[in-house]
């Protein structure tokens, strides 16, 4: 850890408001949907204050239309911590009143839910009852979510919550996984009912 701490004090970190404007100016000069992919990486990575809210700006002067804007919309987070939580949640439901496209309206609709957890979670002094109604709230947002994604590589995530409620709960019946080993031999998860199993999810990103 202490090597770690001294390496990362060494680093040059990138002026990420200039990599910011150099991202809002390559978007300008792009223009269409692939001025959007600038905004959205900018958004994504060098979202300042400044950057944020300019992003924010353009997109909503010129994409608020269009299908890529999921581009933006699988993670929104950064330009959300810019721009604050009031204005993001007013982008959101702009996109979720005026683009047509259902896999837009999906992914705004899901992390309206995703702002709501996160507001109550990070209240210290939030009531049970808050809490509950707070969930309730974000339950509905996602149970309206899925199916507007429905049959995109998507729908999995933005249906996670309300699966993860449903179906992976303490004292809940594991939902059945079968596949092969790494012999080619066909099993299933409740072959091993009765004993002690660690299930180990992985992959590469």
């Amino acid at each position: 850890t202490q090597k770690i701490k001294e390496l990362t004090e060494k680093l040059v970190r990138p002026d990420g408001k200039a990599f910011g404007a150099r991202a809002l100016e390559l978007a300008d000069q792009a223009g269409g949907d692939g001025g959007l992919k600038f905004l959205a990486y900018a958004a994504t990575n060098f979202a300042d204050k400044d950057t944020g809210k300019a992003v924010l700006e353009r997109v909503q002067k010129s994409h608020l239309k269009s299908p890529k804007l999921t581009d933006l919309l699988e993670n929104p987070m950064g330009l959300s911590r810019a721009v604050g939580t009031e204005e993001a949640d007013a982008f959101l439901n702009r996109v979720i009143a005026e683009n047509p496209h259902q896999l837009c309206q999906a992914w705004a609709t899901y992390w309206q839910g995703k702002n709501i957890l996160q507001a109550i979670r990070s209240k210290r002094d939030a009531t049970e009852d808050e809490k509950a109604a707070a969930t309730a709230q974000a339950d509905k947002l996602f149970a309206a979510a899925a199916p507007l994604a429905a049959g995109t590589e998507f729908a999995d995530k933005i249906g996670a919550p309300v699966f993860e409620k449903e179906h992976l709960q303490v004292g809940m019946e594991v939902p059945e996984i079968a596949g092969e080993d790494v012999d080619g031999i066909a099993f299933k998860l409740s072959d091993y009912r009765g004993k002690v199993v660690l299930i180990d999810f992985w992959g590469f990103w």
